[in-house]
């Protein structure tokens, strides 16, 4: 395998989904360099920056800079030139929420284009969204929910052939710390500075008693209707049949570990984090169908690795009753989930994964290019059972 220099440019003052893109490669970066792989990290567009093979430039550094404002467009898209004529390839890392918001006015600049999960009929990127969204455009289309903020335009710009041809799926913000002690010690790290990278296996098995049936700590107070429309109907339909809202963080992952169940429904994206710590405290996690989009490592695996609701919510209240019944089978969803999410963090197998599909991505392998893929393929999976994660933890 040839030597490969490979720089990325991050935002300054990390955001979660920032450090979550970055974790995989900072826990996977001695691996990489034993195959020929070297990563530098920097924050700024200065130095020896352009003295690589291949660059990647985050979404979030962009935003940090502004780039996104109109008068400041023509700064990024010089920028951008400049790096092609000093570097052999350059990828964007689309870090936003939703696999429906997008920043596809760089695809004309940049050679290829990641985004940790994407719709699987790309062609819906030809079509405006309401709302940046999937989703949203279907809670506009089906049940007239309309925003005062129409949110910002270059979100909603329409590639062509050629462009789609240029989207990945890169990985998502599954691979960082969101365990209890994961998020201690990740607001230690922004007080102190550079900590090494540690996966907790600080998780709860999901078998034995869980008095809780289910957990949902959520809110619904976004600032775009088309946006907080989903969670509000949650929350309307759950009324009376529990406890909502926020609760600190140690009250909220007793309750997790004490529930049977955890619903995480669309925020601004429809991977949240929830989604994780949910799986990481052994319930079995409830969400709205996931099949319209395409992500990595795959987690949503319906009816296996988490239990579907319809987007209509004409099957939720058949959803909630069922559940008392379906303690067994919730179990070994929930066993599922963290067998597969263990794989991906923990094992020897799931990290060269990770290193392979870091390396396919950036040497242009085509390692996916779907563009007409069914909404709602059937998916398939182990049903071994998954090995102990509790302990302290692992790291590079």
């Amino acid at each position: 395998m040839s030597h490969k220099t490979i720089n990325i440019l991050q935002e300054k003052t990390p955001t979660v989904n920032g450090s979550a893109f970055t974790c995989p490669l900072y826990a996977n970066r001695k691996k990489l360099n034993d195959m020929n792989m070297k990563l530098n990290f920097f924050d700024r567009p200065s130095g020896p920056l352009f003295d690589c093979d291949v660059l990647l430039v985050t979404s979030k550094f962009a935003k940090e800079n502004q780039w996104w404002k109109e008068d400041l467009k023509p700064e990024m898209f010089a920028f951008l030139k400049k790096a092609k004529e000093g570097v052999d390839e350059i990828i964007w890392v689309d870090l936003s929420d939703s696999a429906g918001t997008t920043h596809f006015e760089v695809l004309p600049y940049v050679d290829r284009y990641l985004k940790g999960s994407v719709l699987k009929d790309r062609r819906e990127y030809q079509r405006f969204l309401y709302g940046s969204r999937y989703y949203t455009d279907y809670y506009n289309t089906e049940f007239g929910v309309v925003d005062e903020d129409p949110g910002e335009p270059h979100l909603n710009h329409c590639p062509d052939d050629s462009g789609l041809r240029k989207i990945y799926v890169g990985w998502n913000s599954a691979l960082f710390n969101y365990s209890y002690h994961g998020n201690i010690f990740r607001k230690l790290n922004a007080h102190i500075g550079f900590l090494p990278v540690i996966y907790f296996k600080d998780w709860k098995s999901p078998y034995g008693n869980r008095a809780g049936l289910l957990s949902c700590r959520i809110t619904a107070d976004y600032k775009r209707n088309s946006v907080a429309f989903q969670r509000r109907r949650v929350l309307e339909l759950l009324n009376g049949r529990l406890q909502a809202g926020r609760v600190d963080i140690a009250r909220y992952f007793k309750e997790l570990e004490n529930s049977k169940t955890g619903i995480s429904p669309f925020g601004w994206g429809e991977i949240c984090y929830r989604d994780f710590e949910i799986i990481i405290s052994g319930a079995a996690l409830i969400k709205p169908d996931c099949g319209h989009m395409e992500t990595w490592p795959d987690l949503y695996l319906k009816n296996e690795t988490y239990v579907p609701f319809r987007w209509d919510f004409s099957d939720f209240d058949d959803l909630i009753g069922s559940l008392p019944g379906r303690e067994k089978e919730l179990i070994e969803i929930a066993r599922k989930a963290q067998e597969v999410y263990a794989y991906h963090l923990f094992s020897d197998e799931g990290r060269n994964e990770f290193c392979r599909r870091f390396i396919s991505l950036i040497s242009f392998e085509n390692i996916n290019t779907n563009f007409n893929t069914p909404l709602y393929p059937s998916q398939e999976g182990s049903k071994d059972k998954v090995p102990s994660w509790e302990g302290k933890g692992v790291g590079n």
